[in-house]
């Protein structure tokens, strides 16, 4: 059990709670005639075919409907499971009737006690049933709430602040320089592979291959022709 989305705010708890698991095994499972449940009277046993491949998350949810989830893909839509805002448990028991796994979040002592963002264990290794192994989503999903459902949890983002660069009036044999940020809107390091542009005309002096928050990017036009250079960066 590796994310909880029980609190949503850009949909009702109604249409939109989710809780993810995660393979990390060396095995394929089918969790058809698998039972998740509560301490209480919560219980549902999945009824199709599901199988979860090492490394492999899997979504399930109280609505399968993108429309009104708030944008969510699911891979098992449920029934009969409330997860309560504030301290509830989830008990993940196979088909032979052992518990395969089990948390019980306490709504803020312990765990992260949040409204539109999913608690995310901060590892998939790191042990599920400690409060402090788990984190507050920070990467957007959907309609707005945070969370990374059918992902890892520790995941980068890139957002670029300018979509058109215009460089205006450039006289041949002179050059203008414009300044674009690349952010991370993730939770941990955006690393760069490349930035290229097409045709000599844009220069880019790129020696940071990492961000951590930001990355301001200078980019040089030199005209060496009279009229009008269109290019696509490339990042």
């Amino acid at each position: 059990i590796n994310e909880i989305m029980n609190n949503p705010s850009a949909v009702s708890d109604s249409d939109g709670e989710w809780f993810e698991i995660v393979n990390n095994g060396d095995i394929p499972h089918n969790l058809d005639g698998w039972t998740f449940k509560d301490n209480g009277s919560d219980s549902h046993v999945i009824s199709s075919s599901i199988i979860i491949n090492p490394g492999e998350h899997k979504v399930l949810s109280n609505n399968s409907n993108q429309n009104t989830n708030g944008g969510l893909v699911v891979d098992y839509q449920y029934d009969g499971i409330t997860l309560a805002n504030g301290d509830d448990e989830i008990i993940l028991i196979d088909y032979n009737g052992t518990v395969f796994d089990s948390i019980a979040y306490d709504g803020g002592p312990t765990f992260p006690d949040l409204n539109g963002a999913s608690m995310a264990l901060i590892h998939p290794d790191s042990n599920n049933t400690i409060g402090t192994n788990w984190g507050e989503a920070t990467t957007a999903y959907g309609s707005g709430d945070f969370g990374t459902p059918g992902l890892p949890n520790i995941l980068s983002d890139i957002n670029v602040d300018l979509a058109t660069i215009d460089f205006d009036t450039v006289f041949v044999g002179e050059s203008g320089e414009k300044v674009i940020t690349i952010t991370n809107t993730g939770n941990t390091s955006l690393l760069l592979d490349s930035i290229y542009t097409s045709s000599g005309f844009f220069t880019l002096p790129f020696s940071e291959t990492s961000v951590e928050s930001s990355l301001e990017l200078s980019i040089t036009y030199t005209p060496s022709e009279y009229g009008i250079v269109e290019d696509t960066l490339v990042i």
